[in-house]
Parts: structure tokens; C-alpha cells; sequence
């Protein structure tokens, strides 16, 4: 009778091909259970652009991934839901934070100024500038100087004609923040993170 040692020895070894294909298996089905429980918790949102206020950092039809936590700094990308934030309906939007709650924000020659101190918004193409628009509620001619709300958070666009952020329909409830991108997802020329 052959001892379990020869019977062992004799098996074909394992291919390191197919040892690689169980890790990668593993590591795509923990993958899975983790996005999944992210969706279902809210943490994790997947957004389509569906505007050109974000050029050129993020183009009409990009596909973002944002994760929720934390408190969003000036400059980051944010998604964040609209519903009940003027006049846009429900859906999702991503824009760049330029106020959190209690800070004072004005423009001046373009610049945005937070709490008195130039604010570092920038993209790919430089520092961002703002134009002021007589039809905007906020940070016009007339109204040159905002204080943002308690829980409440204001977003600019970096398109510098756009008229689809907070200077047009006011501010953010807190609540309504869905999380920071972190991920371009579609177009696969475009992947990555945005700038």
C-alpha cells in the first residue's frame, strides 16, 4: 500500500498561472462585496456630468466615482444631490466646494476670496477666475460679499462663463453632499483622477 507521502508527490504540481487566476478571482470578488456595500450605504456614488460647467476638468458625459467622508475642503470636487437647491429638480451634480459653513466669500478682480485670503482653486488650465454677472444672486455687483449658512456649502464651476453654480442658485444643504470624486470612471481616455 503506497503511502499518502508518494501519492502526494506524484500529483501534478499546481500551475503558478492558475494560482494567479484564484488570487486575482479573490481579489475581484472582495472588490465586488466591497463596492456593493459602499452603494448600499451611501458611501460610494456613481454620477454622470451632465453639463459643461466642470470644463475642462470633467466633460459632459464623464462618469465619476465620489466616496462620502470627511469634511470637503476649498478646491475639492464634490457630488452632491439638487434636490431642493433652487431651481434645478432632482439629480446629481458635481462642482468644485468654494465655501463651507461660516466662511465669508467674496470676489475680487476675479479672484475668489475666502475668509479674506485668496482661495486655491485651480485646475488643469491654471488659477480659476470668475466673472461677476448682474443676473447672479450671489457674489454680483450688488451683493459682492456672501457669508455661508450653518450646514449649508457653496459650489463654482471651472468653466468662467458658466452660470450653473451657487452664485445663481444659492447654497448646498450639507445633507445633500453625496462625496468627493476620487475617480474618473468613463471615458477610458480620460481615467483617472481629475485635476
Amino acid at each position: 500500500m503506497p503511502s499518502s507521502r508518494s501519492s502526494r508527490a506524484a500529483s501534478p504540481a499546481e500551475s503558478p498561472l492558475r494560482v494567479a487566476g484564484r488570487w486575482i478571482s479573490l481579489v475581484l470578488a472582495l472588490l465586488l462585496v466591497a463596492f456593493i456595500g459602499l452603494s448600499i450605504t451611501g458611501r460610494l456614488t456613481i454620477a454622470a456630468v451632465r453639463s459643461e460647467a466642470m470644463v475642462p476638468t470633467l466633460e459632459k458625459g464623464d462618469r465619476l466615482l465620489s466616496l462620502r467622508g470627511g469634511r470637503p475642503e476649498i478646491g475639492d470636487i464634490v457630488v452632491f444631490r439638487t434636490r431642493g437647491v433652487g431651481n434645478l429638480g432632482d439629480g446629481l451634480l458635481a462642482l468644485r466646494v468654494a465655501g463651507r459653513p461660516g466662511d465669508r466669500l467674496e470676489l475680487r478682480d476675479g479672484i475668489l476670496f475666502v475668509n479674506d485670503a485668496p482661495a486655491p482653486l485651480q485646475n488643469a488650465a491654471g488659477r480659476l477666475k470668475y466673472r461677476s454677472f448682474a443676473t447672479a444672486s450671489y457674489l454680483n455687483a450688488f451683493r459682492r460679499i456672501v457669508t455661508v449658512p450653518s450646514e449649508h456649502y457653496f459650489f463654482l464651476s471651472d468653466h468662467p462663463t458658466s452660470n450653473n453654480d451657487s452664485r445663481f442658485w444659492g447654497f448646498v444643504p450639507a445633507e445633500n453632499l453625496r462625496g468627493r470624486v476620487r475617480w474618473r470612471l468613463w471615458p477610458l481616455a480620460r481615467w483617472g483622477a481629475p485635476e
